[in-house]
């Protein structure tokens, strides 16, 4: 479908008629479709984060790594009561995943990734919120992950 008075498309090089509108700029539907997708999955700040994560009514915190957040969320979500939810989260990989495990080793629970919540965690968690933006902005996901 051709837009009324627009013409052709904005994009360089493209010789099909303008099907879209996109912020006042004429697209053709193929480029109106990729702008549209590109829009819809921002792109990740970060390759891996270090994640801190918990449950509904749990004094544990999960210290993990992640390429993908949200399908790890899930993951943790079926073994435990509850839907697990992410604390913070910071630019990472399994190099400062284990440093964070060696900082806080005296709350660890044996043989587990998961910590006993203490001031310290917490402290963390907080210079962790005061440095980075929100674990979805970093994981370059929206903050809904169903």
């Amino acid at each position: 479908m051709q837009v009324a008075g627009i013409g052709y498309c904005a994009i360089r090089g493209c010789d099909r008629r303008a099907a879209e509108l996109a912020a006042g700029i004429a697209l053709c539907r193929p480029h109106h479709e990729t702008l549209s997708s590109a829009l819809k999955t921002p792109p990740k700040l970060f390759r891996e984060v270090v994640y801190y994560a918990t449950w509904p009514g749990e004094s544990l915190v999960k210290i993990g790594t992640s390429s993908a957040i949200v399908p790890r969320l899930r993951a943790l979500s079926t073994g435990h009561k509850g839907r697990a939810y992410v604390l913070a989260a910071e630019p990472g990989s399994f190099s400062v995943e284990r440093k964070r495990h060696r900082e806080f080793r005296a709350s660890r629970m044996p043989g587990t990734e998961l910590f006993r919540s203490t001031p310290q965690i917490i402290n963390h968690i907080n210079r962790i919120h005061a440095d980075w933006p929100t674990w979805a902005e970093l994981a370059g996901i929206g903050t809904e992950w169903q």
